[in-house]
C-alpha cells in the first residue's frame, strides 16, 4: 500500500511539471503578439530573443503590453491626484474583474534614505479608460471587491 501510494505520489509530481506555466514571455507590439524566450529593456529600446532564436531591438515606444515570468506589465498614462502627468509608463495588471482592471505602478522613492525604496501606485482602469488612483484608504475595499488579501504594513 505504501508502494502504491508513493507511486502515485511521484506520477502526480511528474504531471505537475508538465502543467506548470514556465512564465511564457511576449511582447506586444501594434496589436501583434511576438513569443519570446528572453526580453531585456534598455533606456529606448527593447533586445528580444523570439520562440526561433531569432533576436530583434523594438523600440520601447512601439511596445503596447508585455509579459514576463508570468506577469503582463500595459503601456499606460501615469496620474496624480486624479490628473495626468504626461507620462506613459508600463503597469503591472494585478487583477480584472468584470470591465474594471487593477494595475500597480511603481516608482523609486528620491525621498528616502534607502537606495531601493520604491513607492508603489495603485490605479483603476476600464479598458484603457482611466478611472480612478487607489490611495492607502480605499485600498483594503479596493483589494476585497477583487477577491485579493489586504496586508496591513
Amino acid at each position: 500500500m505504501k508502494k502504491l501510494l508513493v507511486l502515485i505520489s511521484v506520477v502526480l509530481i511528474s504531471f505537475s511539471g508538465f502543467t506548470r506555466d514556465l512564465g511564457v514571455s511576449w511582447l506586444e507590439v501594434n496589436h501583434s503578439k511576438l513569443d519570446c524566450k528572453k526580453i531585456h529593456f534598455g533606456y529606448n529600446n527593447a533586445r528580444i530573443v523570439l520562440a526561433n532564436g531569432e533576436k530583434m531591438i523594438v523600440p520601447i515606444a512601439l511596445i503596447n503590453s508585455y509579459a514576463v515570468n508570468g506577469k503582463v506589465f500595459n503601456n499606460l498614462p501615469v496620474y496624480k491626484e486624479g490628473k495626468q502627468t504626461g507620462q506613459i509608463k508600463f503597469m503591472e495588471l494585478i487583477k480584472t474583474v468584470g470591465e474594471m482592471n487593477l494595475y500597480k505602478f511603481e516608482e523609486p522613492d528620491n525621498g528616502s534614505t534607502l537606495m531601493d525604496a520604491k513607492i508603489y501606485n495603485y490605479f483603476l482602469f476600464s479598458g484603457d479608460k482611466y478611472l480612478l488612483t487607489v490611495d492607502e484608504k480605499s485600498l483594503p475595499n479596493i483589494c476585497s471587491v477583487f477577491g485579493l488579501t489586504y496586508i496591513y504594513k
